[in-house]
């Protein structure tokens, strides 16, 4: 239509916009917005919503809050689909003092929470193990008008299994048929999951019943749960009758050959295996001692376009790290490898021996699935989690040997533990590569940097990095947020608030009026 001379309107790209969005391609949706600016066409509110949509999607919530900015800046209010996006995205990624004040705009702008801002609630609270919360949540929705969820009903009845209060679940469960609310598949593997934990077998036959009759079919993670039971708890006859219930399949379920046929028979009746699956049968290998049919079960699940998870490299790694001590302590001559692997298996995180890291890329380059951006990624990440910043670094600087460029989680990652170890120096070189490269820092890492940098009395590298993280698009209400609210003011540095909050307007930073009385408030202690 361009090369025509035919012009597009607004509602064309909107088509163009949301169609990328819903296929997970953000940054051609971006594309699209970049191009729909150049041809003077101006994008409305439900562009923009899209976008920031996408964006929380892909847990980019932080660019997602920027284009909240643009909306400000071209005069278009929010819809209720905006901050139920932003939202769901500050809560995936743990914000949830951020989803509060967003929660707080939405009722200033004249709008009401709906399902899906509670939704969002009820999930999070959750998935932090505070259930008294979300079921008073839960409980007063009816009062408000809003009728309950699936997904509100799956999160509550996967909280209480995974605090052994099964009864409550399934009384939950019971709940959602009375209220003609069907049960998807992931409240069955929740209840699945927390019923084999207190062995209540009867009960998982009356849920899978139930849930054959209402005509939810088995998943990956119901097979996945048969698979782990017979590989580590060996109760084949009852895993036997439940995966019979299941897909009415037969299978004799007696060792680790007949979990590889269940992984056969899902294939064939096109439910593929995932990376849980694969790493059931991986750690079972190690358990048994046979390395070298672990990194072959590793290179299928490299060529299935699985990524392993940081367990299945720390089992992995904890056997040939138990193979090392053999070999070089003469004391651990009959060492039971299958007993240390199973014992400990966080421990491995913690070691400082980066040879263990090298012999492990070497196997996996043997076997023909050498390391990739996703494999250093768990590796750093999960050595940063465990504070071994010393072998996250050689990790770090490692990949980048080989020619591949670390990710923004990689980055974040790095800051998060320089930060936590007062490495602050160090952090803010990360941060300032981190924007060379076009990446956002996480601001929770920045509040702990800028932070620490004003402790130790760095001021004016403090406000070089506050200058930098300006000028890289957040969304500025969320800087003032984090930054000068949860960070400075709470730590008592009022009056370096006062000079950061002078510098964003300065540089012209406008703030939501809301943010601005709570900013006042904040720094004048009250």
């Amino acid at each position: 239509m361009l090369e025509k001379g035919l012009g597009l309107n607004v509602a064309t790209y909107n088509a163009l916009i949301n169609g990328y969005r819903e296929d997970g391609a953000v940054e051609a949706a971006r594309e699209i917005l970049a191009l729909m600016e150049s041809n003077a066409c101006c994008p409305d509110v439900y562009t923009l919503s899209a976008l920031i949509d996408g964006l929380c999607k892909r847990n980019n919530v932080h660019q997602a809050m920027a284009l909240r900015n643009k909306m400000l800046e071209l005069k278009l209010s929010p819809n209720l689909v905006t901050y139920n996006s932003l939202i769901h995205g500050q809560c995936k990624a743990d914000h949830f003092d951020s989803a509060c004040r967003l929660r707080n705009l939405i009722t200033h702008s004249g709008l009401a929470p709906d399902q899906i801002t509670y939704c969002a609630f009820i999930d999070s609270l959750c998935k932090w193990n505070r259930l008294p919360e979300a079921q008073t949540m839960f409980d007063t929705l009816k009062k408000n008008g809003i009728k309950s969820s699936t997904e509100m009903f799956t999160a509550l009845i996967d909280g209480y299994c995974k605090i052994w209060k099964i009864d409550a679940a399934l009384s939950l469960f019971d709940q959602m048929l009375t209220e003609d609310c069907l049960p998807n598949s992931y409240a069955i593997n929740a209840l699945i999951h927390g019923l084999f934990k207190e062995r209540k077998m009867m009960e998982t036959s009356s849920v899978i019943e139930k849930m054959l009759s209402i005509g939810v079919k088995p998943t990956v993670p119901h097979y996945n749960i048969l698979i782990n039971r017979v590989l580590k708890e060996g109760e084949f006859d009852r895993a036997h009758e439940l995966l019979n219930k299941m897909v009415s399949v037969y299978c004799a379920l007696g060792n680790i050959k007949e979990a590889e046929k269940v992984m056969i028979k899902m294939n064939v009746e096109g439910i593929s295996a995932d990376s849980l699956t694969y790493r059931f049968l991986i750690d079972a290998y190690v358990r048994m001692g046979l390395i070298e049919c672990a990194f072959d079960v590793l290179k299928r699940m490299f060529g299935s376009g699985c990524e392993p998870c940081h367990r299945t490299y720390s089992f992995l790694n904890k056997h040939l790290s138990n193979e090392k001590l053999v070999m070089t302590n003469s004391k651990a001559v009959g060492l039971d490898i299958m007993l240390n692997v199973s014992g400990n298996i966080t421990d491995i995180w913690k070691t400082k021996d980066f040879g263990i890291v090298l012999e492990l890329f070497e196997k996996m380059v043997g076997h023909g699935c050498a390391p990739s951006m996703n494999t250093y990624g768990e590796l750093i990440i999960r050595h940063c989690k465990e504070r071994n910043l010393q072998v996250a670094q050689r990790l770090y600087n490692h990949m980048r040997d080989m020619g591949i460029s670390p990710n923004e989680g990689i980055y974040n990652s790095l800051v998060n533990c320089c930060c936590e170890m007062q490495v602050y120096g160090e952090a803010a070189m990360l941060v300032h590569t981190m924007i060379e490269h076009g990446y956002l820092p996480a601001l929770e890492s920045c509040k702990l940097l800028v932070c620490g940098l004003f402790d130790e009395e760095d001021d004016e590298k403090a406000k070089a990095v506050f200058c930098s993280m300006l000028r890289c698009g957040y969304n500025y209400d969320e800087v003032a947020w984090k930054l000068l609210l949860d960070g400075l003011v709470k730590r008592g540095h009022l009056n370096r608030g006062s000079e950061l909050l002078t510098i964003m307007e300065t540089m012209g930073c406008q703030l939501y009026p809301e943010t601005n009385r709570m900013l006042t408030e904040g720094l004048n202690g009250t």
